[in-house]
């Protein structure tokens, strides 16, 4: 073989591994475009929903003109929904995986559609297309928004795990309506804490623990923990004993991924048993308790009537004949034990340094708690890093113990009364 007969092969074979890269190149991009749908929302799939192996799930809501649309009903397969208001997909089959996940494919698989430009809901006739005008006469058009952010073209989107889907037709702009299938409390207003697993799969999904006490009027934040193997969620039916209606609680993120935590702050004023599930495992069944003293409200400032009132000296603090000072962590007092005379007035200057809150209740003479003759810190509770106090006088000589209400079986100590 001479040299150029050699060099000429070399240069032939490095050309077709050339054309054969750029080809793989040009696919992967196509592939790529098919899995992230296009511009807008970052909606990468790099691993679309596997036959047999993954089960996720996704929330949506729909809404025309502003009105928020029920969810679509029941329909069986791979990538279906229960009712709920979530898209569930664990595929069944080959034909359900990667692109037989995405979203129009589900609209179609309950007899809907859904392009760029119109939208047939599941169960419904009508179809709704860009241009068709609400009742107020403004012109109509379709968008879709994952997590908040608006998607130029959802014709290859795949839902995922924990995805927040929300279909709009109506006037570019418009504000949909207020999530009217809720109560939101703000996580500040809690005064307890109380840690709320949720372990399984679809089939065998469990509340750790099943049953919560709480008092009426008492604000409580269930810190959720999902240890299970696919994602869950926490919804709480409210005293019209009924799911997905105005008085519900719903944890935040709707939907908690594996080994991801989630939060649901619950009121109910009125003594009961109040039943909470997860929507995406119907076995998943708890009970919240309401019983007991109820918590009261902080009174109403009373009225302004036009009278001279006497100023305040907000400089002063009152009086006392002895001050203590007690840091409070997470689960102890600093120092647990204290000393004061019999009828002598005292202060107990407290700052929380721990991350949950707490107060001071120091139990009477009648060594019972929640009683009248108890004393008890203000503010009450206090938060993270925040200082109050306890102002008080006790006659009796004796020992006397006191707690924290949110954590009353480790966080306690006693005043000796000499």
């Amino acid at each position: 073989m001479t040299d150029r007969t050699f060099f000429d092969r070399a240069g032939w074979l490095l050309r077709r591994l050339l054309l054969a890269l750029l080809v793989a190149l040009a696919l992967s991009v196509v592939a790529r475009q098919f899995v992230d749908g296009g511009g807008g929302a970052s909606t990468a799939s790099p691993t679309p929903p596997r036959a047999g192996q993954d089960h996720w799930h996704a929330t949506y809501q729909v809404f025309v003109c502003g009105e928020r649309q029920p969810p679509f009903a029941f329909w069986e397969g791979g990538v279906h929904t229960h009712a709920d208001g979530v898209i569930h997909l664990h595929p069944f089959t080959p034909a359900e995986e990667g692109m037989g996940a995405r979203l129009v494919k589900w609209f179609e698989y309950g007899g809907g559609k859904l392009t760029q430009s119109e939208m047939r809901m599941p169960g419904r006739r009508e179809t709704i297309k860009n241009g068709d005008t609400c009742d107020d006469g403004s012109e109509g058009v379709l968008q879709l928004f994952v997590n908040d952010v608006r998607m130029d073209d959802w014709s290859r989107y795949i839902p995922q795990d924990g995805d927040q889907v929300r279909i709009e037709f109506g006037p570019e702009g418009l504000t949909p309506a207020e999530q009217e299938d809720r109560i939101v409390i703000d996580e500040s207003e809690a005064t307890r804490t109380v840690d709320l697993e949720i372990t399984g799969g679809e089939s065998d999904a469990s509340f750790r623990p099943d049953s919560i006490d709480l008092r009426p009027g008492e604000t409580v934040k269930l810190a959720v923990k999902n240890t299970g193997s696919i994602s869950h969620q926490v919804r709480v039916a409210g005293p019209d004993g009924e799911y997905n209606t105005s008085d519900d609680y719903v944890s935040v993120p709707e939907t908690i991924l594996p080994d991801e935590d989630g939060v649901v702050v619950v009121r109910f004023n009125e003594e009961g048993r109040y039943e909470f599930h997860d929507p995406t495992a119907s076995v998943a069944i708890g009970t919240l308790v309401a019983a007991g003293e109820p918590v009261e409200e902080p009174a109403e400032p009373a009225p302004d009537d036009g009278a001279a009132q006497p100023a305040p000296d907000e400089g002063a603090p009152q009086s006392v004949d002895v001050t203590l000072d007690v840091k409070m962590g997470d689960s102890f007092y600093e120092p647990s034990e204290l000393e004061v005379e019999a009828g002598k007035s005292f202060r107990i200057n407290l700052t929380n340094d721990g991350k949950l809150i707490h107060n001071l209740r120091i139990a009477g003479v009648d060594s019972k708690y929640e009683t009248a003759d108890d004393l008890i810190s203000t503010p009450s509770p206090l938060g993270s890093g925040v200082t109050g106090e306890l102002v008080g006088q006790i006659d009796e000589p004796g020992v006397y113990s006191f707690r924290s209400d949110f954590q009353t079986g480790e966080m306690v100590g006693t005043i000796t009364v000499k």
